[in-house]
């Protein structure tokens, strides 16, 4: 149900290049701090942000399962 990592939107999630309507308060507060360490936009600052995010979905997939099909489909 995630895609990998290497998957680019995973980098368009936490770069914001794409808008998502997340639904979920958790998912939400996720996606503001992942923003902010993906918004250095080194590669080390969006390698961190991708993996904080792919995480956080992996631990929630039952309650975050509504805003994981907004992003990944």
């Amino acid at each position: 149900m995630i895609p990998p990592k290497t998957d680019p939107r995973w980098t368009d999630l936490v770069t914001g290049n794409r808008p998502y309507p997340l639904k979920g308060l958790a998912s939400r507060m996720m996606l503001t701090r992942v923003r902010l360490i993906g918004s250095r936009e080194d590669q080390r600052s969006v390698a961190e942000a991708v993996d904080t995010a792919y995480d956080f979905f992996s631990k929630n997939l039952e309650s975050a399962s509504e805003d994981i099909r907004a992003i990944f489909g």
